[in-house]
C-alpha cells in the first residue's frame, strides 16, 4: 500500500493502524491550536479508503477527542450503519454524525437566540408564491409574464434560486449581469433579479430564513462562539461543495484541531481523458488545499491505490480502464456480464432469477446484493412487483411522491370540485369514489346512472332531481345522496368566498370533520395489522400522508395570517406543496437486496451488483435543462464570473462519478442489463456505458430472452407465471414446466383453471337454470330478442336473463329517434274511431304542411315530457338537435304523403301490438307440451291492398333511421327476421289484420327515415331553372333518399299497386320508363320463395327456443358487413371471447345455403 505525505509538519507523536495486514502510519499533532492542519484522504472504490477513514475517526475516538462527522444528508443511513458496526455502542454514541444543514440548525439552536427559524419546504413555497405576487403586480415583467400563471413556475424558481445560493450568487449580481447581457438572456436575469430579491425580502419579513442561507449565518456564529476548537471534524462522501460550504469548512480550519476529508479519487492511472469520472473531485481537492495554504496550514494528502485481492480481477481492470480512450483489453471475463432485456419486466425477471441462482447455488447472502439504477421512481413498482413474486427481500432506498396516493387524490378532488364556477358531475362523481369517502357503492351507482341517464351537470345539481329514476332505483334516495354530495361542497365554497387564507383553512378543516376523513384514516390505520407486513406499512404510509397533509395546511394558516386569497390560489398553493412531498419506509429486514439510485445513495459491502436501464439517457442521465434558464444561458453566466452550480457541465462530471461509483461497487461480480424498448414499445438504444465496457472486455452482449425459460423457474410461483407468459410456445420445456407444477396441488388447481380459461369458454347453463331465467312459464319472444341471441347467445344472456343493463341517455339516439318518427307517423295517419282502435286517415294525403307541422310539433313536446324528462337535464344543442329531427320528420312525412297519393297500398295499422288486450300473442308456438312461445313485439305500419276480385294482400312496412339494408346472408344467421316474423305472425291465424284468414304476403319493407336538407342552396336553383319544378325535383329528391329495401311477391297485382313515380323510387326496385322492372337491382321473388322464407323464419325460432331451454349461452359473436357485435357490446368484458381472430361471419356464400333451405321447405311442401 503506497501512501504519499506532502508538506508534512514536524510531528511528535506517531500511530500505527492495522489494517487487513497492512501498516498505515498515521500523525497526531501534540500541539493542536499551533498546528492544526487538513488531511486529505483519496483513493479509488478498492483502495481501502473508507477503512482508514473510519480507523482514523475510531483512533480520534479512543484517544477521547471531540469529533464531528459530516456526511450528507441523503446518506446518513447507511453511513451511521456502518460507523456504528466499526465503532461500536459506546464510542458511536459519543461522536456527532451531522449534514452541514443539520450543523446549521444546531449552530442556530445553541448559539442564535435571535436567529430566524429555517424555512422548511412548505414555507418556501409559499414565500415564493408571495415574491411571485409581488413581481406580477409590479406589472414591469420582461420575460416571464406568461409563465408566472404557472402554480410550476413556483417550485423551478425555488430550485434556480437554490442553485443561485448555493453558487454565491446574490441579486445584485444577476442585475449586474442583466445589465452586461442582451437578448432574452438580460430580460430573463432582469425578472430573476427581482424575484430572488422580493423572495429573500418576504423570508425576512415572514422572520425565517432559508436552509441554504443558514449556512452563511453558522459560519458567524461558529467563529463568533469558536464551535469549532479543538474539534476532529471528518468529512465524507461528498464530490464538491457549495461555496457557503466552502466558507464553513473555512472557519473549520481556523479553530479545529485537524480536518481529515475523505476523496474519490483512484490513483491507478492519472493519464485519464479529459472525460475523467473525478474531475469534481479533483477540483474539490484543490479548493481545499487552496484554503488550507491561504491559512499556512500543513496540509497531508494521503493517496491510496487499489489493495491487492479486494475485488475480482475484472472488477480491477474495470477501474483502472474506465473513461479511457485507449483501454487495455481484457482476455476473457467472467465476473462482468452485459444483457439486454426487451423491455425492464425482462431485465427485472432476469435480475431476480439470478439472484435467486447466486443465493441458492453460490452461497451469497442477499445483503451482499445491490441493484443500481438511474431512475428508480419510474420502476420502483416493477421492481417492488418482480422481487415480491420472487420472494427475495429487498429495500427500495426511495421516497414516493405523496401525489398518487388515495388521501392526496381525494383532497385534490375535493378542490377540483368547488374552484370551478360550476359544478362539474364528472368531477363530482371522481369525489364520491374515492376510497375514503364514506358514500356507499349502491348509493354512487345509483346517483352516477341517473346522472348519465338525464345528462345532469352545473347548477342542476343545486335542485332537486324530478326526472323519474331507473326502476331499480328510488328517486327520494337519490336526492338524499345528491344533498349529501352538494350540501357540504356548498358550504364549504361559500366559506371561502372573499375569505383570508386563515378562513379558507379553518373551513377546509371543518369540511373534512363534516365529511368523516379524519375516522376514515383512523379507521384504515387502525385496522392494518402488526402481524401483516403488507398491513403495517400500509398504516404507517397513512399516517406519514395524514401529518404532510396537516402539515401543509398548517403552514398556510401561519404564513399567510390573514392575507386574503381566492380558493383557486389556495388549491393551487396546496396542491404544490404535496407534490413536492413524499413518504418513505426503512428496510425490514437486516439481509435483503438493496435497491437504489447512483445519485441518492452510497452503498458499501455488496459483493454482487446489478446495474440496470443503462439506457441511454437514464444510466448516465440526461443534463436536466431548467425551462427558467437554460444552459446556454449558465454558460453566458459563466463568460461574467457567474458559476452557477447545476451547469451543464457540473452534470455530465457528476453524472460521470455516478457510473464510476456504481460500476466499480462490487468486489466480487457485475451484471450491466439494458432494456431494448420502453412500455409503450418504442425502441431504446444503450447508454455510452456498454461500448465502453466492450472495448475493456470484449463483446460479451447476451440476449436476456436467448435464456431457456427453466432458469426463471426459481418457484413453483415463478414456474407458474412463465407457464402463463409462454404456454402457447408449445414445446418440450414447457410440458415439462406444467409436469412440475402438476406435482403442487394448489397449483395443479391453478394449472387446469387457466388451461379451461384458455380454451374457448363453452358458456352453458344447467337446465334448471336456463328455465328460471328464460321461461318459467311460457317464453316470451320478439324479434329484437331473436336478432340479440342470433348476435351473440351470451350478449343475449347476460341483457335478458340477468338483466344487466349500462345506463343510456336521455338524447337524440337511434332508439328515441325511431320512437319519436313512429309517434308522429301514428298520430298524423291515423285516426281513433270505436274503442280507440286507430284507422287509417283518409285526409291524410291532402293535409296541409302547416298541419302536418304543427302536429309534429305537439308530437315531439308530448314526446318529450313523457318519455325524455321534459326540460330536466336539456342543452341548447340537445334543443337544436331536437328542431333539425322536427324537420326530418316532416320530409318524411311528405314523402310518404307523396307514395300514398298514387299508391294502392292502404294503412291499415299502425304501432299494431301482437299481443292481444287479453295477454295473449296472436302468434303462439308450442314447444313441447309444457311451454308455448308467444310471440311479442308492434308493427310500425300494415298496408293491404284490394284487388278487384277481392283477395287482399299486406305489406310490412318498418321504419328505419339508420342504412339498414335486407341481406339474405343476415336473414340465414337468425337476422333480420324482424319483419318475416311479424308476416308471419299477421298471416298464419285469424287476428284483427286478418278477420278472414285470407289474407296473403305481399311485401316486408325497410322505409328509411335520414336527416336532409330542407331545400336547394342557390347552385342548384340555377341549375334547376330550365328542368322541372322545384317541388317536383324536391320530390324526387326526398324520394330517392328515403328509397326502401326489402322483398316483395312477385305479383301482377300487387306490382300495379305501387307507386311507381320518378323510376320506382317509393319501391325496392327500378323501373323502366314503360313501367317495368330494370334489369339492375333487386328482383322481386315468386310466392312460394316468399312462404319458404316465412316458414325459415319459423324453423329459426324454434331453433333458438331449444337452444335457450337447453342452456347453450355461447360468446359466440357474428361479424356482418357492417361490424362485428363485440364492437358496441355492453359485456365484452366478461364474456371472455371479446373480438375473436375467426368470429362467425354471414357471407354472401350464405344465400346459396339460405336457398338451398328454401327449396327444401318448398319440395316438402309439395
Amino acid at each position: 500500500m503506497l501512501i504519499c505525505l506532502n508538506n508534512v509538519i514536524p510531528v511528535l507523536h506517531l500511530t500505527l493502524i492495522d489494517l487487513h495486514d497492512k501498516i498505515y502510519f498515521v500523525y497526531y499533532i501534540v500541539d493542536w491550536r499551533l498546528n492544526a492542519m487538513l488531511k486529505l484522504v483519496s483513493g479509488g472504490t478498492h483502495s481501502e479508503r473508507e477503512e482508514l477513514f473510519i480507523n482514523l475517526i475510531k483512533q480520534a475516538s479512543d484517544a477521547d477527542m471531540d469529533i464531528l462527522v459530516i456526511i450528507p444528508d441523503q446518506f446518513s443511513f447507511e453511513y451511521d450503519k456502518k460507523l456504528y458496526y466499526a465503532l461500536g455502542a459506546k464510542a458511536f454514541n459519543k461522536i456527532q454524525t451531522v449534514g452541514f444543514n443539520r450543523l446549521a440548525e444546531l449552530l442556530s439552536k445553541k448559539y442564535g437566540r435571535n436567529s430566524k427559524e429555517t424555512a422548511d419546504d412548505n414555507a418556501k413555497i409559499i414565500t415564493m408564491y408571495k415574491a411571485v405576487k409581488r413581481l406580477k403586480a409590479t406589472g414591469d415583467v420582461k420575460f416571464y409574464e406568461k409563465s408566472l400563471k404557472k402554480s410550476s413556475f413556483i417550485s423551478d424558481s425555488i430550485d434556480l434560486v437554490t442553485d443561485f445560493v448555493q453558487s454565491g450568487i446574490s441579486p445584485e449580481d444577476l442585475r449586474v449581469a442583466s445589465e452586461k447581457s442582451d437578448g432574452s438572456l438580460q430580460s430573463k436575469l432582469y425578472d430573476m433579479s427581482r424575484l430572488y430579491e422580493f423572495y429573500l425580502d418576504e423570508l425576512d419579513k415572514a422572520g425565517l430564513k432559508d436552509s441554504l442561507t443558514a449556512l452563511g449565518e453558522c459560519c458567524e456564529l461558529a467563529n463568533k462562539n469558536d464551535f469549532f476548537k479543538d474539534k476532529f471534524i471528518f468529512i465524507d462522501s461528498f464530490s464538491d461543495f457549495s461555496v457557503d460550504e466552502l466558507k464553513l469548512i473555512d472557519c473549520m480550519l481556523k479553530q479545529a484541531a485537524q480536518i481529515t476529508v475523505s476523496l474519490i479519487i483512484s490513483h491507478e492511472n492519472k493519464s485519464r481523458t479529459n472525460q475523467s469520472p473525478f474531475a469534481q473531485t479533483i477540483r474539490t481537492a484543490q479548493n481545499l488545499k487552496n484554503i488550507a495554504m491561504s491559512k499556512n496550514l500543513g496540509i497531508d494528502e494521503i493517496e491510496l491505490k487499489a489493495a491487492e485481492n479486494r475485488c475480482s480481477c475484472e472488477i480491477e481492470h474495470l477501474d483502472e480502464n474506465l473513461y479511457f480512450n485507449k483501454p487495455s483489453e481484457f482476455n476473457k471475463s467472467e465476473n462482468i456480464k452485459i444483457l439486454s432485456g426487451t423491455d425492464i419486466y425482462e431485465e427485472t425477471e432476469y435480475v431476480c432469477s439470478e439472484i435467486s441462482r447466486l443465493v441458492r447455488e453460490e452461497n451469497y447472502k442477499y445483503k451482499d446484493i445491490a441493484v443500481i439504477l438511474g431512475n428508480i421512481h419510474e420502476t420502483a413498482s416493477v421492481l417492488e412487483g418482480t422481487f415480491e413474486r420472487y420472494d427475495i427481500p429487498c429495500f427500495i432506498d426511495y421516497s414516493k411522491g405523496a401525489g398518487q396516493s388515495a388521501l392526496v387524490l381525494y383532497l385534490k378532488s375535493i378542490f377540483d370540485c368547488i374552484i370551478t364556477r360550476n359544478w362539474n358531475t364528472e368531477k363530482l362523481l371522481r369525489y364520491i369514489k374515492s376510497p375514503l369517502s364514506d358514500f356507499l357503492d349502491y348509493d354512487i351507482c345509483d346517483i352516477e346512472n341517473y346522472c348519465i341517464t338525464w345528462n345532469v351537470d352545473g347548477n342542476m345539481w343545486e335542485s332537486e332531481f324530478t326526472a323519474p329514476a331507473d326502476s331499480d332505483s328510488n328517486l327520494a334516495r337519490i336526492n338524499e345522496t345528491r344533498i349529501r354530495i352538494i350540501e357540504p361542497l356548498s358550504e364549504f365554497k361559500d366559506s371561502c368566498k372573499n375569505a383570508s387564507s386563515q378562513d379558507i383553512c379553518l373551513a377546509l378543516f371543518n369540511f373534512l370533520d363534516k365529511i368523516k376523513l379524519s375516522q376514515q384514516m383512523f379507521s384504515k390505520i387502525k385496522t392494518a395489522s402488526s402481524d401483516n407486513e403488507k398491513d403495517f406499512e400500509l398504516a404507517r404510509e397513512y399516517k406519514q400522508l395524514w401529518k404532510t397533509v396537516l402539515s401543509a395546511v398548517s403552514a398556510i394558516y401561519s404564513r399567510f395570517d390573514d392575507e386574503k386569497i381566492s380558493l383557486r390560489e389556495f388549491s393551487d398553493i396546496f396542491n404544490l406543496m404535496i407534490s413536492e412531498m413524499s413518504v418513505s419506509k426503512p428496510p425490514q429486514t437486516v439481509d435483503c437486496v438493496r435497491i437504489a439510485s447512483t445519485n441518492h445513495s452510497r452503498l458499501s459491502d455488496v459483493k454482487i451488483a446489478f446495474v440496470m436501464e443503462t439506457n441511454s439517457g437514464v444510466f448516465p442521465s440526461d443534463i436536466n435543462n431548467s425551462c427558467l434558464l437554460t444552459h446556454s444561458d449558465k454558460k453566458k453566466l459563466e463568460q461574467l464570473k457567474l458559476n452557477v452550480s447545476s451547469s451543464a457541465m457540473r452534470q455530465i462530471e457528476r453524472e460521470r462519478l455516478n457510473v464510476y461509483l456504481a460500476l466499480t461497487m462490487p468486489t466480487d461480480k457485475l451484471y450491466v442489463t439494458y432494456s431494448e424498448s420502453d412500455f409503450q414499445g418504442t425502441a431504446k438504444l444503450p447508454s455510452v456505458v456498454v461500448p465502453m465496457l466492450k472495448r475493456m472486455f470484449g463483446d460479451m452482449e447476451s440476449k436476456i430472452q436467448d435464456i431457456p425459460i427453466d432458469f426463471f423457474c426459481t418457484s413453483y410461483r415463478t414456474a407458474f407465471y412463465k407457464y402463463l407468459e409462454k404456454s402457447s410456445d408449445r414445446n418440450s420445456l414447457i410440458a415439462a414446466i406444467r409436469e412440475s407444477l402438476k406435482c403442487s396441488d394448489f397449483y395443479e388447481s391453478k394449472l387446469n383453471y387457466v388451461n379451461s380459461a384458455s380454451k374457448k369458454q363453452e358458456h352453458k347453463l344447467s337446465d334448471e337454470m336456463a328455465e328460471k331465467l328464460f321461461f318459467s312459464h311460457d317464453m316470451n319472444l320478439s324479434a329484437t330478442r331473436v336478432k340479440d341471441y342470433y348476435s351473440c347467445p351470451f350478449s343475449y344472456y347476460c341483457k335478458y336473463g340477468l338483466k344487466l343493463k349500462a345506463p343510456i341517455p336521455v338524447e337524440i339516439n337511434p332508439m328515441n329517434t325511431g320512437n319519436l318518427i313512429h309517434s308522429c307517423f301514428e298520430k298524423i295517419m291515423s285516426i281513433k274511431v270505436e274503442n280507440d282502435k286507430k284507422v287509417y286517415n283518409n285526409d291524410f294525403p291532402q293535409l296541409s304542411d302547416k298541419i302536418i307541422k304543427e302536429r309534429i310539433h305537439e308530437e315531439f313536446i308530448n314526446y318529450a315530457n313523457e318519455h325524455m324528462g321534459g326540460d330536466f337535464g336539456k342543452t341548447a344543442s340537445f334543443n337544436a338537435a331536437m328542431k333539425r329531427l322536427e324537420d326530418s320528420a316532416f320530409f318524411a312525412v311528405k314523402n310518404i304523403q307523396t307514395e300514398l297519393t298514387d299508391s294502392l297500398f292502404v294503412p291499415e295499422a299502425f304501432e299494431y301490438n301482437l299481443t292481444k288486450d287479453s295477454g295473449e300473442s296472436i302468434l303462439q308456438l308450442k314447444l313441447d307440451e309444457e311451454i308455448k312461445i308467444n310471440i311479442r313485439g308492434s308493427i310500425d305500419r300494415a298496408d293491404i291492398f284490394t284487388s278487384q276480385s277481392g283477395e287482399q294482400y299486406i305489406r310490412i312496412v318498418d321504419y328505419k333511421t339508420g342504412d339498414i339494408t335486407l341481406r339474405l346472408e343476415e336473414i340465414y344467421n337468425g337476422l333480420n327476421l324482424q319483419m318475416l316474423i311479424y308476416l308471419l305472425a299477421v298471416t298464419q291465424r285469424k287476428n284483427d289484420l286478418n278477420q278472414n284468414g285470407t289474407l296473403k304476403p305481399s311485401a316486408i319493407l325497410y322505409s328509411h327515415i335520414n336527416f336532409i336538407k330542407a331545400g336547394f342552396t342557390p347552385e342548384e336553383i340555377e341549375i334547376l331553372k330550365n328542368g322541372e319544378s322545384l317541388d317536383e325535383e324536391l320530390v324526387r329528391k326526398r324520394a330517392s333518399t328515403y328509397k326502401p329495401d326489402g322483398i316483395m311477391v312477385e305479383n301482377e297485382f300487387t306490382l300495379k299497386a305501387l307507386n311507381k313515380r320518378f323510376s320506382g323510387a317509393f319501391t325496392p326496385f327500378k323501373f323502366t320508363s314503360k313501367g317495368e322492372i330494370s334489369g339492375n337491382g333487386k328482383k322481386p321473388v315468386s310466392e312460394e320463395y316468399f312462404l319458404g322464407l316465412e316458414q325459415f323464419a319459423l324453423m329459426k325460432l324454434y331453433e333458438m327456443a331449444d337452444k335457450l331451454k337447453c342452456g347453450e349461452i355461447l360468446a359466440d359473436p357474428i361479424e356482418t358487413s357492417k361490424s362485428l357485435t363485440c364492437t358496441y357490446c355492453d359485456y365484452w368484458s366478461i364474456c371472455g371471447n371479446s373480438s375473436p381472430k375467426n368470429p362467425r361471419k354471414a357471407e354472401k356464400s350464405d344465400i346459396d345455403k339460405l336457398n338451398e333451405k328454401i327449396n327444401d321447405i318448398i319440395n316438402s311442401k309439395i
